[in-house]
């Protein structure tokens, strides 16, 4: 699996511009911690991280700190 360096606006724009169906189609391993903040696929994952944050009143910091990890790697 090869690693890829994001800075923290890398990370904070593929959270703002992909959609959670995408996110999660390339980075499997987000699904658990999405879903453990109540976000999940249900309306097709036609929101982003960001935009599903704010909609259940979420602490995106906490969330983009879980979901980090994941997404510093290229294949998640």
């Amino acid at each position: 699996m090869s690693t890829s360096i994001h800075t923290s606006g890398d990370i904070m724009s593929i959270l703002e511009t992909t959609l959670i169906r995408d996110l999660v189609e390339r980075w499997p391993a987000t699904m658990p911690i999405l879903a453990g903040y109540g976000i999940d696929l249900c309306c097709g994952g036609g929101h982003t991280v960001v935009e599903a944050a704010k909609l259940h009143e979420l602490d995106l910091d906490r969330l983009v700190a879980e979901l980090r990890p994941i997404l510093e790697h290229e294949e998640g």
